[in-house]
């Protein structure tokens, strides 16, 4: 190779990692991390009329479910607004919405987190919404 060849690819190089966006892990992708982050609003919106957590809603739902305890989820994001028991599984469910009247009826979208009982972890999250009279 030739000194202009060398010093060609040293600068292309150098032009790379000076002007290239880095790629930054983003641990908000990963539901522990999401949850740590989002502690402090979530806990501000506890009864889910203040709509800070409806910003966070979509977050959730495309986060990965990596080990996420009860406890976690309850330090993080405080005692959930219900709980549904299932043969096997037990479910957090967590208003993030204001409730409004509509037609007469209340109207609520919650977020839900399932866990195993055995194991106490974080099985899946699902989004829902229910009429109640």
């Amino acid at each position: 190779m030739t000194k202009k060849t060398i010093i060609l690819i040293l600068l292309i190089a150098a032009s790379n990692s000076l002007f290239a966006q880095k790629g930054k892990i983003n641990y908000s992708r990963y539901c522990s991390k999401l949850i740590a982050q989002v502690s402090n609003e979530w806990r501000m919106d506890s009864l889910g009329k203040n709509n800070f957590r409806s910003k966070f809603v979509q977050r959730f739902m495309k986060a990965r479910i990596d080990s996420v305890s009860i406890s976690q989820v309850r330090n993080n994001l405080g005692p959930p607004n219900n709980t549904w028991v299932e043969p096997g599984k037990i479910m957090y469910v967590y208003y993030f919405f204001s409730m409004k009247h509509n037609a007469g009826w209340l109207y609520a979208e919650y977020l839900v987190f399932t866990f195993n009982t055995e194991t106490s972890l974080l099985l899946s999250i699902s989004q829902g919404d229910n009429d109640r009279g």
